[in-house]
Parts: structure tokens; C-alpha cells; sequence
């Protein structure tokens, strides 16, 4: 797992891990390996924001799906939603991926893959 920092001081901004959907349709997350509480925003097409998931429970096997097609989701350290006031419908804008992982045009490239990211929502 990778290590999470706390969110940035610029609103609706924060660290977070990207993972890309491999295939086209739901996505879905759980917390079996993970020992950190963390939140989950699912994307959409058109990189807009369609299901928030928060305070997921470490270690828990219980499945978190997205409420329609999702591209990708980007799980943020708990509290990171509330604090940022991110909303469904708040289009992702930035997503400055650690490399490797990036393309030439700074998108993440690849699918079913997750990175280390930086990422911006209005």
C-alpha cells in the first residue's frame, strides 16, 4: 500500500492513490489489506466525480461500488471529502501523477494500475 499524506492547505486538493478501471463499467473497492481508514471518490466518464465513499473501515471485506460506469477512483486519507467539501458532479480537473505512470500528455497511462497522485476537484 502506499503511503498517504495528510490533505494540502489549498481547498478540495489533496494526496491520494489513482487506481484506473481495467475494464468499462462499475468499480468497485475494499479494505481487506488495508490498515488505514481511508475515503473513495469514484470518476466517471468525463472525469466528473459520481459516488463518495467515506470512512471506509480498515481490513473490512465489505464491498463499496460506484453508482454507475466509473473510469477510475482516487482514495484520499479519511476526512479528506468532508474537509475539502468534495460533491458529486465536482469535475477532476488536475491529476498530477508520481511517475512512472504518466503518459506524454501527463494522464495516467495504462488501465488497471494504481499511482500515487496528486488531485484537484471544483
Amino acid at each position: 500500500m502506499s503511503a498517504r499524506a495528510d490533505v494540502s492547505a489549498e481547498p478540495r486538493r489533496g494526496p491520494g492513490l489513482l487506481l484506473r478501471n481495467p475494464v468499462r463499467g462499475g468499480m468497485s473497492i475494499w479494505m481487506k489489506d488495508t490498515s488505514l481508514p481511508l475515503d473513495v471518490v469514484f470518476i466517471g466518464p468525463g472525469w466528473r466525480i459520481i459516488t463518495l465513499v467515506e470512512d471506509l473501515l480498515p481490513f473490512s471485506e465489505s464491498a463499496h461500488l460506484s453508482n454507475g460506469d466509473a473510469v477510475a477512483a482516487i482514495e484520499f486519507v479519511a476526512g479528506t471529502i468532508r474537509r475539502a467539501g468534495i460533491e458529486v458532479g465536482d469535475a477532476v480537473f488536475k491529476v498530477e501523477v508520481s511517475p512512472p505512470g504518466a503518459d506524454a500528455t501527463g494522464q495516467p497511462s495504462g488501465a488497471g494500475h494504481s499511482y500515487p497522485c496528486d488531485a484537484a476537484a471544483h
